[in-house]
């Protein structure tokens, strides 16, 4: 009865259980081992890690007792998530991995036009700031703020001056809410999409009048 999830990708596995204080194992886990076993897999424990995520300061759910480290962070597929479900510990390797590619755009400054320095930086910089935005609308007013003025810096670099009316900055936040319909969309409209049934109790298709 529990809403039980698997998320696979390549030869990793992530398992997302509801932990309650009356249920010191986890059912699902223990399927997935013998699973694993029945089929020849090896799972390595000491390349397991659990998190436990709680947003409550104290909680009484109980760890799962399965022999795997239990650690305060993991990062999946570059996206971290921390036991408090806080975004600090994502944004800020993010702007310093955009600070240091923007060293890229100084040192090109003089041999390259404004308009080639824009493309260049949308594409080593903007791809960093923007990797998994459609998530990034639960991003605290405080770090949007910090994506926002890191932004301000780059367009001042390449355009020049304080101020620019330019459209080839949007602000993130417009980008982060363009993000995030359209993956709404086609998750909404195609049946294969993983979100879809999330979005939608079936895929048998809406009648149209």
């Amino acid at each position: 009865g529990l809403n039980v999830e698997c998320i696979k990708y390549a030869d990793d596995a992530t398992l997302v259980e509801p932990v309650f204080a009356n249920l010191p194992s986890s059912i699902s886990l223990n399927k997935c081992m013998t699973i694993f076993q029945q089929n020849g897999l090896f799972v390595n424990k000491q390349k397991c890690k659990q998190l436990h995520i709680c947003r409550k300061v104290h909680c009484n759910a109980n760890l799962i007792d399965c022999g795997f480290a239990n650690v305060e962070f993991v990062n999946i597929l570059g996206f971290i998530f921390t036991t408090r479900l806080s975004w600090d510990m994502h944004v800020s390797p993010i702007l310093k991995n955009a600070s240091r590619r923007l060293h890229v755009i100084r040192c090109l400054k003089s041999s390259l036009s404004p308009a080639e320095l824009v493309r260049v930086y949308h594409a080593l910089v903007t791809s960093v700031l923007c990797y998994a935005s459609p998530a990034f609308g639960l991003l605290p007013e405080s770090l949007l703020t910090k994506m926002e003025r890191f932004q301000r810096r780059a367009h001042r670099l390449i355009c020049g001056q304080s101020s620019c009316d330019c459209s080839c900055f949007p602000l993130m936040s417009d980008r982060f809410e363009d993000a995030a319909v359209k993956l709404l969309l086609r998750s909404e409209a195609s049946c294969s999409h993983p979100l879809h049934r999330r979005m939608r109790k079936d895929c048998r298709p809406r009648n149209i009048s």
